[in-house]
């Protein structure tokens, strides 16, 4: 899978980025794809990760959740639902 996901605008560095799944809008789940993400407000994390068969049915299924963390929202400060 390759990825592109843009941020900007969060209170502090970004500590940690990951997808999660599988969750709907209103859940949460563990983390099943991690990101490296650079230190910062705003920045753009990009890549290639292999998935497995099912990591590809909860993406393109709409469960599955990008997070990007900062020290002072540790569980998450920005979420974004992946939809196909």
């Amino acid at each position: 899978m390759n990825y592109v996901i843009n941020y900007s605008g969060l209170s502090g560095d970004a500590t940690a980025s990951h997808i999660h799944g599988p969750a709907d809008v209103t859940a949460t789940a563990p983390v099943i794809i991690p990101f490296t993400v650079s230190a910062g407000t705003s920045g753009t994390i990009a890549g290639t990760v292999a998935v497995t068969s099912d990591q590809l049915t909860y993406l393109l299924g709409g469960r599955t959740y990008a997070n990007i963390h900062t020290a002072a929202n540790p569980g998450g400060e920005i979420r974004g639902q992946i939809t196909p």
